[in-house]
């Protein structure tokens, strides 16, 4: 078994928006490109190219990318920063089930703990986004990075999958 921490399809819309929270916390991770380089790469897109592809092309005739909004990647700088604190809890479930015993509660802790490290990374001072433009921050009325309504936040959650390798 694993545990996947992140944002489930099924708890991922958001009644606020188009954009539901697994493509927020994909746009917030990567940036977002230019409105003029979108513009030009939505035609390519539009007739089928796979977007690599159109990306691909669009920088051998333009160069590199600039972002209007920075990347603030989410979940595996989190779970980097917490790495010690989950190898010990992982160290604990192999224990268990070398002993053969029961891992489900142990492979929830697991998963809580993740879970509660990728919510506190929004407001952990490690986490070195860049601050919010002085337009942003007059537009929504705060200052700090990716916490407008809580929604974004509240969705990460953690699964227990079967192992697809077994």
């Amino acid at each position: 078994q694993k545990v996947a921490v992140g944002i489930p399809a099924s708890e991922s819309k958001r009644a606020d928006s188009d954009i539901d929270n697994a493509d927020l916390a994909y746009i917030h991770t990567h940036g977002v490109r230019p409105k003029a380089m979108r513009d030009e790469m939505q035609p390519e897109i539009n007739k089928g190219t796979p977007y690599s592809t159109v990306l691909q092309m669009y920088i051998h005739e333009h160069g590199s990318i600039n972002y209007q909004v920075p990347p603030r990647p989410i979940i595996e700088p989190a779970i980097e920063n917490a790495k010690s604190d989950m190898a010990e809890l992982l160290g604990r479930t192999a224990k268990t089930a070398a002993e053969d015993g029961d891992i489900q509660k142990s492979l929830e802790n697991v998963g809580m703990a993740a879970q509660s490290d990728v919510k506190e990374w929004f407001t952990n001072p490690k986490n070195g986004w860049p601050e919010n433009a002085p337009s942003t921050i007059k537009a929504k009325g705060s200052d700090k990075p990716l916490i407008d309504t809580g929604t974004l936040r509240n969705a990460i959650t953690f699964v227990i999958q079967e192992d697809e390798n077994d």
